[in-house]
């Protein structure tokens, strides 16, 4: 896969490839779009075009100037697609898909102004996040096992007999040891969708 820096229609410079490369070569293309923050905690939008069909190898990515959002919902996110997609010249007809995170905005998006304007692209909607979202409720539902574990780590940690016991076991197995490490200890995230 090769990332490349495409500049709108009408440009000043050409896209380093080799060879160059030119929008109307390709049957389709993919429109890959993800909001996130930037260090100021504003809210922009990177929009990918994906050059290529959906069984090349080698697909061609070019990555968009940064779109900033203020507010983040349905409308400015069409618009911003819109946008972009007109700035760099390509054909509506071309573009197989659009492939997003699964933010209701994101599908409201879509299926209210993206489809009409993309009649061949199908969303394709990242299902990842939405099994991060499952999971912190998931993890939400077990507190006590949150205090629960580390407490026997601690207990572990400052109990000699224990590290003592666990060496023993190591070196009765054949493997080399200098210590036993301990696993660090376990940070929580969490995705921003």
């Amino acid at each position: 896969m090769t990332l490349l820096l495409l500049p709108p229609e009408g440009g000043q410079h050409a896209p380093p490839a080799s060879g160059g490369v030119h929008r109307s070569w390709y049957e389709s293309f993919f429109i890959v779009a993800d909001e996130a923050t930037d260090p100021q905690d504003n809210y922009i939008l990177l929009i990918l075009f994906v050059l290529g069909e959906w069984t090349d190898w080698d697909l061609s990515v070019f990555q968009t100037e940064l779109v900033h959002l203020t507010p983040v919902n349905f409308y400015t996110m069409s618009q911003s697609t819109e946008k972009v997609t007109v700035s760099y010249g390509l054909e509506y007809n071309k573009i197989s898909a659009f492939l997003s995170d699964s933010a209701m905005y994101t599908c409201k998006a879509f299926s209210d102004v993206l489809q009409r304007m993309l009649p061949n692209a199908v969303h394709v909607a990242c299902k990842t996040h939405i099994l991060s979202l499952v999971s912190d409720i998931w993890h939400m539902q077990f507190s006590d096992v949150d205090s629960l574990v580390p407490s026997f780590k601690k207990a572990f940690e400052h109990c000699p007999s224990c590290v003592w016991y666990m060496e023993s076991i190591i070196s009765q197995s054949g493997e080399s040891h200098a210590t036993v490490v301990l696993p660090p200890e376990p940070v929580l995230t969490r995705w921003y969708s």
